[in-house]
């Protein structure tokens, strides 16, 4: 864009395009700077859209999965998801070949496509709206490196966030895992199978993420002073989780199993041995992370009918949980309507 401004007697033209600096020259008319300023812009315009069908959208996602994902905090997870969602997409396509009709349409095409794994349900509003916020950060790093001098998601809009899951594992299905995991509380693991069957148990137990069992090793199990110390967490803030009796069973078991981490098995191998258990018990309907808020809605109950004050149970939940809201804390805690009739009869 061109402005003009008077200078003594002489009219200064100076243009301002999107990553590229400014340019500015003084002429004698402004017919001479009008003039200039419109060819030069034509020029800087059409370098620059050479430039950017220089980049092809699969360039783009590897040079974001090198450079940018491995530094998130759930970045496996991230890359994952974009390795992914790029089957569906045209790698080979220039960058600037891509505006918001592109993925407007994109969108809708996700939202009618059904799951792997579930043919007759589609892909939830939450899997395509995580979807597009990862694409968009793509495109967001590849204008800061001048790959393309605009965002095409800036103007799509998003899915709704889906609804928070909250599916309870019941015993009859926890007890068809234990057995498809072939896993017994207690006894030290010598699979993977069991290993995961045990980073289940404890997940149920505690209400502890995938991730932070995942990365939990031994400096930071106190079983002298009955709880467990997590540094790295999905909000970032460190946190103490209690140790029940069981919980320490879990763990004592693990004992030797390896020098570092507690059960030493990563991110990907957990899913896919506690997918291939659920498929092998003919069961579904429930996930890795559905332990939990099925742990969550147990340590309530027991909390509710505890001699603690209402208000210190809520707020020890909430740092248990690591959540900062305490709304999170009051879904739990709230009384069902059977409960209510109770007091009031």
């Amino acid at each position: 864009m061109a402005t003009f401004t008077k200078v003594s007697k002489r009219i200064r033209a100076q243009i301002r395009l999107p990553n590229h600096p400014s340019e500015s020259q003084t002429f004698n008319t402004l017919r001479e700077a009008k003039a200039w300023a419109m060819r030069r812009e034509l020029e800087l315009r059409t370098v620059a859209g050479r430039s950017q069908l220089k980049y092809s959208l699969g360039q783009a996602i590897d040079r974001y999965i090198s450079d940018i994902a491995p530094k998130h905090k759930g970045g496996e997870f991230e890359i994952k998801r974009l390795r992914a969602v790029s089957k569906t997409l045209p790698l080979a396509r220039p960058l600037a070949k891509f505006d918001d009709v592109f993925w407007e349409n994109w969108r809708d095409q996700r939202l009618k496509t059904t799951k792997r794994n579930d043919p007759t349900k589609t892909l939830s509003t939450g899997t395509v709206r995580r979807e597009m916020c990862d694409l968009a950060l793509v495109f967001k790093y590849a204008v800061k490196l001048k790959w393309i001098t605009d965002n095409p998601f800036k103007n799509v809009e998003r899915p709704p966030h889906g609804k928070a899951r909250k599916i309870i594992i019941t015993p009859e299905q926890i007890e068809a895992m234990f057995q498809s995991l072939n896993y017994t509380r207690g006894v030290r693991p010598s699979t993977s199978k069991q290993t995961v069957g045990a980073m289940f148990d404890l997940a149920l137990e505690t209400g502890l993420r995938s991730s932070e069992i995942v990365n939990l090793d031994w400096p930071r199990v106190f079983f002298d002073k009955d709880y467990i110390h997590l540094d790295d967490t999905k909000n970032g803030d460190s946190r103490d989780v209690p140790m029940s009796p069981t919980t320490k069973i879990i763990l004592k078991s693990m004992i030797g199993f390896s020098p570092d981490k507690v059960f030493d098995i990563n991110h990907n191998n957990r899913d896919t041995i506690f997918r291939k258990a659920r498929k092998s018990a003919n069961l579904s309907g429930f996930t890795f992370h559905d332990a939990r808020h099925t742990a969550a809605t147990n340590i309530a109950a027991q909390m509710r009918h505890s001699d603690m004050p209402p208000i210190q149970a809520v707020f020890e939940f909430c740092g248990m949980f690591g959540w900062r809201d305490i709304d999170e804390a009051l879904t739990y805690f709230k009384p069902k309507a059977s409960e209510v009739a109770k007091w009031l009869s």
